[in-house]
């Protein structure tokens, strides 16, 4: 424990952000989406810039303290809590650079919501190519994991088609990594859950999106139906589809549903490649509509809930994995047997399915299982708070369903790893993490309290 009011006075003297040791601004910092896990940290920082994180680090480098970083606050196992060190929010670095739509780019910080981007490219006629299902999380967070939705089956994560990002790395040195410069870092700070730096800049791609949009609902009577329809929509490639996902409700009180959805753009002078589609979902019950394309994504923007409003008396444990879609319809039923409304207590759960092909996913931290096409695949049941030995057992058995199925986590969710358990999941690349850690932040100050690293002195 370190004096939180002396190291308030001494950060405020070098940084333009905020800093604070006030408790309602601490314990808004102490818990996160899913509300399991409470860690109460000594203060909150705010950085503006670059330079603001710098000397943030050189302070805790100086004095040994525990930096953990902070967006939107969307985990769900209590990955971007910290116990008495320093939280460093990114609310401050909330700015839209520039969006250069000649060159089909944007430039934001890492603290901007995908919902404030997505407004203002869309008034421009232009979208990203790939956005997550909830849109108040901050770009920065969904890199930091993978970042995964419903144009996933044609570009893997957002983290893949990054273009380029600023990193403060945990040493202070503030850098430009990409493809082509400071490659390691640029493929690590990418899905490395926070570990290596913090990112404050991307660079992310934009696409000019088509004013008309089919949406085609697939309802299915059966799970092999239901992933039989996603495997030839898959392997079709439909080039004018821009979304695939899949959808199962499982019911206490009426039958599974299992739902595709796929959403398809076009111009009126453009040829309907609506046939087609209908043609390769012709076993389902198919529903079609047709809406304006700026009108479905504004509806999807859905309103904000900030933080203080969080329901606290409830816990949303996340439950996400990536299985191998050879084997899925198995490990699938296996899931739901082992999170089914009589095993857990709940009324209904939803669980959302979004297919990717394999070679997309060129991070080499987003672990998933070696398949030619995977299944994303989870859900985020809500449960009360004094059914706790409920949701602890619904996570043990979700994880012996994904290693059942040789599948893998999408860290989002609550794991509750143990350093087997990382060893497991990084498999390969465990020795790598390890030497990549070590070499980027030597004096271990930075979200130090997710993964058990081996040392070497």
């Amino acid at each position: 424990m370190f004096d939180s009011t002396r190291a308030v006075a001494h950060l405020k003297q070098s940084m333009q952000g905020r800093v604070t040791n006030a408790p309602d601004v601490v314990g808004d910092a102490s818990f996160d989406f899913g509300r399991l896990v409470t860690r109460t940290p000594s203060l909150v920082a705010f950085p503006r810039d670059p330079q603001d994180i710098a000397n943030l680090f050189t302070y805790a480098n100086r004095h040994r303290i525990q930096i953990t970083t902070q967006g939107a606050s969307h985990t769900q196992g209590g990955h971007t809590l910290s116990a008495s060190g320093i939280v460093l929010r990114t609310d401050g670095l909330d700015a839209i650079v520039e969006i250069n739509a000649e060159a089909n780019w944007a430039l934001v910080e890492s603290g901007v919501r995908w919902a404030d981007l997505i407004e203002t490219t869309l008034r421009m006629g232009y979208l990203p190519p790939l956005v997550t299902t909830n849109l108040h999380t901050t770009v920065g967070g969904t890199h930091s994991v993978g970042g995964v939705g419903l144009a996933s089956f044609r570009y893997g994560s957002q983290a893949d088609i990054c273009l380029g990002l600023e990193v403060v790395r945990p040493t202070g040195e503030v850098v430009w990594c990409s493809s082509h410069t400071n490659k390691e870092l640029f493929d690590h700070v990418l899905c490395g859950l926070g570990q290596f730096g913090v990112m404050t800049k991307l660079k992310i791609p934009i696409r000019r999106f088509k004013p008309r949009t089919v949406v085609f609902n697939a309802f299915c009577h059966s799970l092999e139906q239901f992933t039989d329809a996603i495997r030839r929509i898959v392997a079709n490639g439909c080039p004018g589809i821009r979304g695939l996902a899949g959808m199962i409700v499982e019911s206490s009180s009426e039958s599974t549903r299992y739902v595709l959805r796929c959403t398809a753009e076009s111009t009126p002078c453009e040829g309907s490649q609506d046939r087609s589609i209908t043609e390769l979902l012709h076993d389902t019950t198919l529903h079609m509509a047709e809406a304006d394309t700026r009108h479905i994504v504004l509806s999807g923007l859905g309103k904000r809930i900030e933080k203080p409003q969080w329901d606290k008396s409830s816990v949303d444990p996340g439950f996400h994995c990536i299985l191998p879609s050879t084997n899925a319809d198995c490990s699938i039923a296996g899931i739901l047997s082992a999170l089914s409304s009589s095993s857990t207590g709940l009324n209904m759960v939803e669980y959302y399915l979004l297919p990717v092909h394999r070679r997309d996913l060129t991070k080499p931290l987003l672990k998933a299982p070696q398949d030619n096409v995977v299944f994303v695949f989870g859900c985020s049941p809500s449960f009360d708070r004094s059914q706790e030995s409920k949701y602890r057992g619904a996570m043990r058995r979700f994880a012996d369903c994904v290693q059942s199925g040789n599948g893998k986590h999408y860290l989002i969710g609550c794991t509750a790893f143990r350093k087997p358990d990382w060893e497991r999941h990084y498999a390969e690349s465990w020795s790598a993490v390890n030497r990549l850690k070590q070499r980027y932040d030597p004096n271990r100050i930075l979200n130090q309290n997710l993964i058990p690293y081996e040392w070497r002195d």
